[in-house]
């Protein structure tokens, strides 16, 4: 009787160590195929990133996916075309409120690493944030003045250093922060992915070789 019931104890422990064994090599595996799978040019659809009574940003981001070979991280650049409308209001100087829209570009490096068969964390260098604006994509549709003015050019470069540096400032702030990339689920041919960032759902797709 004893050595049936040692011989059970015995099953039962080889048992348990088959069962973790078997889930330490699919989680493995599945780390794995994640990072491998991640490798690309990835878009995220337009995102409204400000939204208030000073501005409105919507952002389309690209990102740039490298993988240290061996590895389950490596690095990403990140791209966003960005689009800005706000307003010049009576407290810089004018009567009336004189709407603006801006288009520019940030960029920004950073690394990612898998956490879990279906997370990631990346982590971008503020430093390496760069908001670009230029003058010539500030458009001024109300303004008391007529684009051909030189006034209106005095005005673009203003709105345009200013956009460049706040719109830094914001992606600074994000960029320092270690972003967590949760609950991710590939489609079949790794074309797409759902995830989930600050409990908020994004589908993320693949841009086609060239």
């Amino acid at each position: 009787m004893m050595k049936n019931k040692k011989v059970l104890i015995s099953a039962a422990l080889l048992l348990i160590v088959v069962i973790v064994c078997v889930s330490v090599f699919v989680s493995c595996n599945g780390k794995e195929m994640l990072a491998e799978n991640l490798e690309g040019t990835w878009t995220c659809p337009p995102t409204q990133i400000e939204s208030g009574k000073d501005a409105n940003v919507v952002c389309v981001r690209t990102f740039v996916v490298t993988r240290t070979p061996d590895k389950l991280e490596g690095e990403v650049q990140f791209s966003g075309l960005v689009n800005v409308t706000s307003s010049l209001t009576s407290e810089q100087g004018f009567l009336q409120a004189i709407t603006f829209s801006a288009s520019g570009t940030i960029n920004a490096k950073g690394t990612w690493l898998v956490k879990d068969d279906d997370e990631i964390t990346v982590s971008y260098d503020p430093a390496s944030v760069v908001a670009d604006f230029p003058a010539e994509t500030i458009l001024l549709p109300n303004a008391p003045f007529s684009a051909s003015d030189s006034i209106a050019a005095t005005y673009k470069n203003a709105i345009a250093q200013s956009v460049s540096d706040r719109m830094k400032i914001i992606f600074m702030t994000k960029a320092s922060e270690l972003l967590e990339v949760e609950d991710i689920e590939m489609d079949k041919d790794n074309q797409s992915f759902v995830c989930e960032v600050h409990d908020k759902k994004y589908v993320i797709r693949k841009q086609a070789a060239n």
